[in-house]
């Protein structure tokens, strides 16, 4: 489970890092920048708690990060002129593979690594 606040994002890459980091380093860049943006986005519209899962198995890095606001996230059309509504588009344009389901407790929204 994540502290829902500013320190999540820095703890969910230092999980990521000491779980692939070793196994994976062609991945790890990539990995750290998604889970930064999946976990930001959880804490600032999600609700508590939010719980991040990390998998690094056969050949992939596979993150999911949960939280309980049952309300979906959408990607937005890239603008250039805002700071801030990148995070699904990154994801999307650099995952192999992702997603968003429902869970009984509100959500969750993971990404694959290949």
């Amino acid at each position: 489970m994540l502290a829902p606040d500013e320190r999540a994002p820095s703890m969910a890459r230092e999980s990521v890092r000491a779980a692939c980091g070793s196994r994976f380093p062609h991945l790890i860049d990539d990995a750290l920048l998604l889970v930064s943006e999946v976990v930001t986005n959880a804490v600032k519209y999600g609700e508590a708690p939010v719980h991040l899962k990390v998998e690094c198995e056969g050949d992939s890095i596979r993150v999911a990060v949960a939280d309980a606001n049952p309300t979906l996230p959408r990607t937005r059309r890239l603008d250039r002129r805002r700071h801030s509504g990148r995070g699904l588009v990154l994801v999307q344009r650099l995952s192999a593979d992702w997603g968003v389901r429902r869970t009984e407790e509100g959500k969750q929204v993971w990404f694959r690594l290949a």
